[in-house]
Protein backbone atom coordinates (compact mmCIF):
# COMPACT_ATOMS: atom_id res chain seq x y z
CA UNK A 1 0.00 0.00 0.00
CA UNK A 2 1.10 3.40 -1.08
CA UNK A 3 0.67 6.31 1.66
CA UNK A 4 -0.20 9.98 0.01
CA UNK A 5 2.12 12.53 -1.30
CA UNK A 6 4.43 13.60 0.85
CA UNK A 7 4.02 17.45 1.58
CA UNK A 8 5.86 19.42 3.64
CA UNK A 9 4.46 23.17 2.58
CA UNK A 10 2.07 23.29 5.82
CA UNK A 11 5.08 24.03 7.22
CA UNK A 12 6.63 26.86 5.81
CA UNK A 13 9.03 27.60 3.07
CA UNK A 14 12.08 26.82 4.55
CA UNK A 15 10.83 23.02 5.62
CA UNK A 16 10.25 22.62 1.63
CA UNK A 17 14.13 23.54 0.72
CA UNK A 18 16.65 21.49 0.06
CA UNK A 19 20.30 23.07 1.67
CA UNK A 20 22.29 20.97 -0.18
CA UNK A 21 23.16 17.90 -1.87
CA UNK A 22 22.38 15.37 0.98
CA UNK A 23 19.30 17.09 1.76
CA UNK A 24 18.07 16.45 -1.57
CA UNK A 25 19.05 12.80 -1.80
CA UNK A 26 17.12 12.62 1.45
CA UNK A 27 14.22 13.84 -0.10
CA UNK A 28 14.66 11.78 -3.18
CA UNK A 29 14.57 8.58 -1.61
CA UNK A 30 11.52 9.55 0.71
CA UNK A 31 9.45 10.60 -2.50
CA UNK A 32 10.64 7.06 -4.43
CA UNK A 33 9.81 5.38 -1.07
CA UNK A 34 6.33 6.73 -1.38
CA UNK A 35 6.30 5.90 -5.08
CA UNK A 36 6.61 9.81 -5.82
CA UNK A 37 8.46 11.44 -8.47
CA UNK A 38 10.39 14.55 -6.82
CA UNK A 39 11.05 17.60 -9.17
CA UNK A 40 13.93 20.13 -8.14
CA UNK A 41 14.50 23.38 -9.32
CA UNK A 42 16.69 26.14 -7.83
CA UNK A 43 15.13 28.24 -5.38
CA UNK A 44 16.21 32.40 -6.26
CA UNK A 45 14.96 34.93 -3.53
CA UNK A 46 13.84 37.81 -5.35
CA UNK A 47 12.14 40.99 -3.53
CA UNK A 48 9.36 40.23 -1.82
CA UNK A 49 5.88 42.21 -1.66
CA UNK A 50 5.07 40.29 1.22
CA UNK A 51 4.28 36.61 3.13
CA UNK A 52 0.99 34.46 2.51
CA UNK A 53 0.05 31.22 4.08
CA UNK A 54 2.93 29.49 6.30
CA UNK A 55 5.76 32.31 5.35
CA UNK A 56 5.86 31.40 1.70
CA UNK A 57 6.80 34.83 0.06
CA UNK A 58 3.93 36.54 -2.18
CA UNK A 59 5.35 36.46 -5.90
CA UNK A 60 4.75 35.46 -9.59
CA UNK A 61 5.88 32.39 -10.35
CA UNK A 62 7.04 32.25 -14.01
CA UNK A 63 8.47 28.65 -15.36
CA UNK A 64 11.41 27.81 -18.18
CA UNK A 65 11.61 24.37 -19.17
CA UNK A 66 14.92 23.75 -20.28
CA UNK A 67 16.68 21.72 -22.40
CA UNK A 68 20.86 21.96 -22.87
CA UNK A 69 20.25 25.41 -22.86
CA UNK A 70 17.76 25.60 -25.04
CA UNK A 71 13.75 26.93 -24.02
CA UNK A 72 11.51 24.15 -24.61
CA UNK A 73 8.56 25.71 -22.85
CA UNK A 74 7.72 28.78 -20.73
CA UNK A 75 4.25 29.24 -17.94
CA UNK A 76 3.38 31.93 -15.91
Amino acid sequence: MVAGPISLQEHGLDACLAVDADALAQRARAAWDHGQTLVAREYLPLRRTGDVAMSFPHAREYRFLLLDTEVLSQAF
